[in-house]
């Protein structure tokens, strides 16, 4: 076997042309051998496979960082508080500099409750991988609770079943009456043992027990500075990696996400037909609230955010709507 044979010429592909010619003169068998141009094919192998190696690693280099999403009402917000200090705005500055996130989106809507995020979903997440999650819609839950419940739960579901890291908060504030008082705890109980079952952590901020963090009824910049304090801490705790799935031992199967069109606010009027008016006129309510005494001078909703409705001017007044055909 290890004597010296000549090389053996192989016979040309069948076609035309110089080119497939010259390349059957290149392409002889030394010693049992094949080589093609003096390159051996476990070396043009090994090639190749440097070859996808790089490019794979080019792939990772170019695919969309992380991204964290916050989802919530006014407190998510920042109502009465500048947008760059709203807890999502710290997180999002606190996940991108210990290079765990790269992209923020503060997917907000004041007065909107969980119903609206989990139609939304779909819209209301970016195109990649949404790695943190903070859901917030406690203070809104209360018209519709059954729904509301249930769609929280389908919030929470959706996003474990995209291997997302999530954090509860739980804004209480106290309401007067007793019946809206016992809904409130009632749904507040059941987010926390919903989120218990599902392995998800949870921060809880009252009013009662904490009224320095509030201003008019929505977290202030103190309260928002600590929110964004302990959502960091428990992103960054190695148990929010092993979060659990469904009932625990296996995750969920992905709940298909309904294909919606989602429009809030002055957007609604790109999808939607105003039919007939008679004594309404629409209105930015975003700065509605009532001063609060000893407030700094300045110290107002944020402007960047506007809660757009339509008021009745008067007694009698008709507005009739028609969503249009998509």
């Amino acid at each position: 076997f290890f004597k010296k044979q000549r090389p053996r010429q192989l016979a040309a592909p069948p076609g035309r042309g110089r080119a497939r010619r010259a390349a059957a003169a290149r392409e002889v068998v030394v010693g049992g051998r094949l080589y093609n141009g003096g390159m051996s094919r476990c070396a043009a192998s090994l090639m190749v496979a440097l070859s996808l190696a790089a490019t794979a690693s080019e792939l990772d280099a170019a695919a969309p960082p992380p991204w964290y999403v916050a989802l919530g009402g006014s407190n998510t917000c920042g109502h009465h508080v500048n947008i760059g200090r709203t807890y999502a705005a710290l997180v999002g500055e606190t996940l991108r500099a210990r290079g765990l996130a790269g992209g923020v989106a503060n997917e907000c809507a004041p007065a909107m409750g969980s119903h609206y995020a989990s139609t939304c979903l779909e819209a209301l997440l970016p195109a990649g991988d949404t790695r943190f999650a903070t859901v917030e819609y406690l203070p809104n839950m209360r018209i519709r609770p059954g729904e509301q419940r249930l769609a929280f739960k389908m919030i929470l579901r959706a996003l474990l079943a995209r291997g997302t890291r999530i954090v509860i908060v739980e804004v209480s504030v106290p309401l007067m009456a007793p019946l809206r008082k016992a809904l409130n705890l009632k749904l507040h109980e059941d987010n926390l043992d919903f989120a218990h079952r599902m392995g998800v952590p949870a921060i809880t901020v009252s009013s009662v027990l904490h009224p320095e963090l509030f201003r008019g009824g929505h977290l202030n910049e103190a309260g928002h500075a600590l929110v964004a304090k302990f959502a960091s801490r428990k992103f960054a705790n190695p148990a929010v990696d092993r979060q659990l799935r469904g009932d625990g031992s296996s995750a969920p199967p992905p709940l298909p996400l309904p294909r919606t069109s989602c429009a809030v606010g002055e957007a609604l009027m790109d999808h939607v037909l105003i039919n007939s008016t008679e004594g309404f006129a629409p209105v930015d309510i975003s700065g509605s609230a009532p001063p609060v005494v000893g407030a700094k001078p300045g110290r107002g909703p944020s402007s960047a955010f506007k809660k757009i409705a339509w008021e009745s001017r008067s007694p009698g007044a008709r507005l009739v709507l028609c969503a249009r055909a998509l």
